[in-house]
């Protein structure tokens, strides 16, 4: 069986602060029904990663699967924040 691995990226025409950062990741962990199970948080950058419902390939991390990673980043140099997406993880520099 092939595995795949898949890094969308998108950007938010604005930069998001810490707390809206995490929103709007919880929110697609949600429409995802995905379970956050690691988080990272900067004050430029926040990444969680976590495991969802979804038949997609899986990353063992520790003593947890992770199929799902979704981090933000502010980018001062372009005024908004790069969105990025991976599954099972991100595979993209942000």
């Amino acid at each position: 069986m092939p595995k795949i691995n898949a890094t969308l990226f998108g950007t938010v025409p604005r930069m998001l602060a810490i707390k809206a950062r995490a929103r709007t990741i919880a929110a697609a962990f949600q429409a995802a029904d995905a379970k956050p199970m690691q988080a990272m948080t900067y004050l430029y950058t926040t990444s969680i990663a976590g495991f969802g419902a979804a038949s997609v390939p899986t990353l063992r991390a520790g003593q947890q699967t992770i199929d799902l990673q979704v981090a933000m980043h502010e980018n001062s140099f372009e005024q908004n924040t790069r969105v990025l997406v991976g599954s099972p993880i991100i595979t993209l520099e942000y």
